[in-house]
């Protein structure tokens, strides 16, 4: 670093390294006001690449760099940067604030290491058919209307992305993502109506995280048949519901995962969903208003490892649009919880599990706050509604 800062203070615009071709440790470019370029020509290796504040650059080009550890880059106003070389990345990449629009990733082996890119003119990333680390699109005041995402079948580690509040159409490649997926493109009110696809993904290796996709058309997973890890799926300000045309099940054998689908005007889909593999959670909406969810319709559910719980946080409202529960196909569950659901007076859908002795004893059983409460005795003795 010492080196460099006196070069810049003689070239002021440019630091021109031709005969650096390796680095042990950390080459560290920070607080240089001056410096318009870096060029390191013959740079083919190094232990780190760290570049910040440095206010003024433009050019960052290592063009035979071919490996190296973390590498960090937080700059406002380089258009050109050129990694184009670079074959292993041995520690975690960041890329902030750069005005790059395209970034090809496809010859990059990333070692199980994290690649953050927070640059909010980003709009085209091609990539291998391998991302061999996790993939983190995060930028930050991001106005981009398009975003394409390319090449990129299988991630090995996990997927998140968050703040594309006006990007209309967002259709991710994928066949399987081994870690944990996160999608929260819009956390405002801005109406962009974006239209979110994962038309190939058959398998989430990690957990399945839908946060707020405010004014969303449309999200449909129509491959997934399984996420293997816990869910948190959220419908807030959605136009339409959450497709799962193909998702069979939910987590695995042997461990305790927990899904929650929280709705809050519109329904989630899961017209095939056999089993989970831990706790259900559905959390319905306080109020009727905006609300077009209203039946929790989930028949095909056979098997609930841990507990059932349909429950409103704000039950004191009166009654939040839900006028039925089907869950008729369900033939095991550890318990039941019910609660705050104003409008259901019928619970014969769980008949099943006490004519077959699945739910032996009161605890199992505990419904509060609906147009009809039965006790755990009500439904041993079929009084599965209120008596006429």
């Amino acid at each position: 670093p010492e080196m460099s800062r006196g070069l810049g203070d003689v070239y002021k615009r440019q630091i021109y390294l031709p005969a650096l071709e390796s680095v042990a440790g950390t080459a560290s470019f920070t607080d240089m006001a001056l410096i318009g370029s870096i060029a390191m020509t013959e740079l083919y290796s190094a232990g780190g690449l760290t570049i910040k504040n440095c206010k003024e650059i433009s050019t960052i080009e290592p063009p035979g760099l071919t490996s190296c550890g973390e590498f960090s880059v937080d700059a406002n106003k380089v258009n050109k940067f050129n990694i184009s070389a670079l074959r292993d990345a041995f520690g975690n990449m960041t890329l902030s604030n750069l005005l790059i629009e395209e970034l090809d990733l496809s010859r990059i082996n990333f070692n199980g290491n994290t690649l953050t890119l927070q640059c909010n003119r980003l709009n085209k990333i091609v990539g291998s058919e391998t991302f061999n680390g996790n993939l983190l699109l995060l930028p930050k005041n991001c106005r981009l209307t398009e975003f394409t995402l390319e090449g990129i079948s299988n991630i090995q580690g996990a997927f998140k992305c968050e703040n594309y509040f006006y990007v209309k159409s967002f259709i991710m490649p994928f066949v399987n993502v081994a870690g944990d997926v996160t999608i929260a493109l819009n956390t405002g009110s801005v109406d962009t109506g974006v239209e979110i696809e994962f038309p190939t993904l058959q398998e989430i290796g990690g957990t399945l995280t839908l946060e707020k996709n405010a004014n969303a058309n449309k999200i449909e997973f129509p491959s997934l048949k399984r996420v293997l890890g816990s869910c948190s799926i959220k419908t807030q300000s959605l136009k339409n519901d959450i497709e799962f045309s193909n998702l069979e099940s939910i987590g695995v054998d042997g461990t305790e995962i927990d899904v929650a689908f929280s709705l809050d005007g519109t329904n989630i889909s899961c017209p095939k969903l056999k089993t989970i593999h831990g706790n259900f959670n559905v959390i319905t909406s306080a109020s009727m208003f905006g609300m077009t969810a209203d039946n929790l319709s989930y028949s095909t559910i056979e098997s609930i490892y841990g507990d059932l719980s349909i429950t409103c946080p704000y039950s004191d409202f009166g009654p939040n649009g839900i006028e039925s529960i089907d869950f008729s196909g369900l033939k095991s569950v550890k318990s039941i919880n019910i609660s705050g659901q104003g409008d259901i007076n019928n619970f014969s859908t769980f008949k099943y599990l006490f004519e077959n002795n699945i739910l032996t004893e009161a605890s199992q059983w505990d419904v509060t706050d609906c147009g009809y409460n039965p006790t755990y005795q009500d439904m041993k003795d079929g009084k599965y509604k209120p008596a006429e």
